[in-house]
């Protein structure tokens, strides 16, 4: 059975180097076999703590990335897309060292609604460092994924379209397609369709509701998607934003407004036991 990973933030406002840790044992009690560790601000990140209550609580680790502006690899800017391919290359060492299985996120471009659609110069930015990350992933065993996220939140990869053509673009075999049933309720016309099509390339599949709140709450179609994904034997995601948990400034810029949940233990708990349930009935 695909191994089940869940999202730390979930259960704590923002990663830091105290509130990181604590996520490691409440996501095993809630019955997930991996986490994900975000790989923003390495310098939050205590890589032999983390290590060593990951393998303590019998979880395996996904590192995972994002750009801010003045970091973009896909920007127009020579000297900014420079500083996010560095800053690329951090996160697969960063990840290298957790003994992560791959590297995932927004490992492609800046996180944030864009000015504009990024120009050819700054897609031929993000592909040299995809090539660069890759090679340096690839000498250790590392996958990196690209995750599809909607038009409001990055500019470069919206669809499923979208990722397999940049990841054909660089080249790279271990480079593949990360889907987020959230993002496809917003950017695909039949998600069930595109998971299907998507599977010799799927590295990760992720289920986050359309309200980003309790898995089965929303308008996400869990039977349908693991039905499409037969084939399929990668990680599975979970992730859930509520403003009772989340920091004030993620949740802004996640535009989470609402309490969608308080009880981030039984949420994890219930997302787990619905995930396997469909996978057993596939």
């Amino acid at each position: 059975m695909n191994p089940l990973c869940v999202h730390p933030l979930v259960f704590i406002p923002r990663w830091t180097r105290d509130a990181g840790p604590r996520a490691i044992e409440r996501a095993a009690v809630a019955g997930f076999d991996m986490m994900i560790v975000p790989g923003r601000d390495p310098s939050e990140v205590d890589v032999r703590d983390i290590v060593r209550r990951a393998e303590a609580a019998g979880l395996l680790l996904i590192c995972n990335t994002n750009h801010p502006p003045e970091s973009d690899p896909a920007s127009d800017d020579p000297a900014i897309a420079m500083r996010g391919a560095a800053r690329l290359l951090d996160a697969v060492r960063l990840a290298r060292d957790l003994g992560a299985r791959q590297l995932g996120g927004l490992p492609h471009a800046a996180w944030g609604k864009a000015a504009g659609p990024v120009t050819p110069r700054g897609r031929a930015h993000a592909v040299a460092a995809l090539a660069r990350a890759a090679d340096l992933a690839a000498a250790s065993g590392l996958r990196i994924t690209l995750e599809c996220v909607n038009r409001f939140e990055n500019a470069l990869v919206n669809t499923a379209a979208d990722g397999l053509a940049l990841i054909a673009e660089v080249g790279a075999p271990n480079i593949l397609l990360h889907l987020d049933t959230h993002h496809m309720l917003i950017e695909e016309a039949d998600p069930p369709r595109v998971v299907a099509e998507a599977v010799p390339q799927l590295g990760f599949l992720e289920f986050s509701e359309s309200h980003r709140g309790p898995l089965g709450a929303g308008n996400v179609d869990l039977s349908a998607i693991i039905a499409a994904a037969q084939g399929y034997d990668g990680p599975i995601g979970f992730e859930a934003f509520s403003a009772a948990i989340l920091d004030p400034a993620l949740a802004a810029h996640l535009c989470v407004w609402r309490n969608t949940y308080t009880d981030a233990d039984a949420v994890a708990r219930d997302a787990a036991r619905r995930l396997r349930a469909a996978l057993q009935e596939r």
